[in-house]
């Protein structure tokens, strides 16, 4: 077959025992880490977004996710979403239409990196929580965030901002991603004119010469 992802209404089957996904060579959404844990597990995942169109809601967090599930934006008037505790390593650009969203945890993911592009378009968020994971610099565009009011990022090995900053609140990580964003952006315009002014000879082209299973 080629069924992409599962119907919501199947969250409803709290009685489901068999679910076979066959030689479904497109599949998408549950991804592996959810299908593999059988069929209740399923059951349970797709009822929280049945879930989330009423209570604007949606946890997820303890699904072993390495990705933001392609329905999550489909819940357009979501305002709380907890992906804590998966594998979602790279926050993707899923999230940018999210216009709703003002609380987000990402909570133990193990996250290394976080796009400047992604997190900071989200300017509705108010509450972040990047707790437990491996970040080492927060991008200088989360200044962009102005409605934020709570952020949390404590055990991380994070040396920007440093300690000294964020032991002092959210207020002060604002205020410290703000200051070094306008700097950020000076040193930007400042590369821009240089390489205006000096022009690199332009180079020579070069021609360059499934899933499918039962679970039960």
């Amino acid at each position: 077959n080629f069924v992409e992802k599962l119907p919501r209404a199947i969250g409803s089957c709290t009685c489901l025992k068999v679910l076979s996904y066959v030689a479904n060579s497109s599949w998408k959404d549950p991804e592996e880490s959810v299908l593999e844990r059988g069929a209740q597990n399923v059951v349970r995942y797709l009822h929280r977004f049945v879930n989330a169109i009423y209570d604007k809601n949606l946890n997820l967090s303890g699904f072993g996710l390495t990705e933001i599930p392609s329905a999550v934006p489909d819940v357009r008037s979501l305002e709380v979403l907890d992906l804590s505790d998966n594998a979602v390593r790279t926050p993707s650009a899923e999230f940018i239409l999210m216009t709703a969203l003002t609380d987000l945890s990402l909570d133990k993911n193990g996250i290394c990196e976080l796009d400047p592009l992604v997190l900071p378009s989200i300017s509705s968020l108010t509450r972040l929580s990047l707790r437990d994971n491996s970040l080492r610099a927060l991008p200088m565009r989360m200044a962009l965030l102005t409605n934020m009011k709570e952020l949390l990022l404590d055990n991380n090995p994070l040396s920007c901002p440093p300690k000294r900053v964020i032991v002092k609140g959210t207020r002060s990580v604002m205020d410290f991603l703000s200051v070094n964003y306008r700097y950020e952006g000076r040193d930007e315009t400042s590369r821009d004119q240089r390489f205006r002014t000096y022009r690199l000879p332009p180079v020579a082209a070069k021609t360059t010469t499934s899933k499918g299973g039962i679970i039960e």
